[in-house]
């Protein structure tokens, strides 16, 4: 067997079970909450569920603003460090992103800041694609 992959494989395990199972839970389900909200109540961005009670913790689906599509938002979130995913639903898929938000991504808020990060470029890209925010 791969030696690497079976380490891999006991390190995250060691990393997952050294706290309780269900304070992990309750962290990545704050940060998403706040990450959702930061999108749209900050960005005003609308999300892809029509019901936040459907929606995933960990991960958001967020529709591009009108007049702004995928290449003028990926390529910049790439030259910021952020990569996100297309969207999977074929009858939207090119009107939407999806921003992935689990594990230390989540949790980290100290260290990493891998959230704060994430906002910051949105903040960034989105004001260099013109977009503003009319909620404001």
């Amino acid at each position: 067997p791969p030696v690497q992959l079976i380490c891999a494989l006991h390190a995250s395990l060691k990393e997952i079970t050294s706290r309780p199972i269900a304070e992990r839970w309750t962290k990545n389900k704050q940060a998403s909450k706040d990450f959702k909200d930061f999108v749209t109540n900050e960005l005003g961005l609308k999300q892809v569920p029509n019901d936040p009670a459907f929606a995933a913790n960990g991960m958001t689906a967020i529709y591009f603003p009108e007049g702004i599509s995928a290449s003028d938002i990926v390529p910049r979130l790439l030259e910021c460090g952020i990569v996100v995913a297309g969207g999977l639903h074929k009858e939207i898929k090119d009107k939407y992103f999806r921003i992935g938000h689990m594990g230390l991504t989540a949790i980290d808020t100290t260290t990493r800041r891998d959230l704060e990060k994430v906002k910051d470029a949105l903040r960034h890209v989105f004001s260099a694609a013109g977009y503003v925010n009319k909620n404001i």
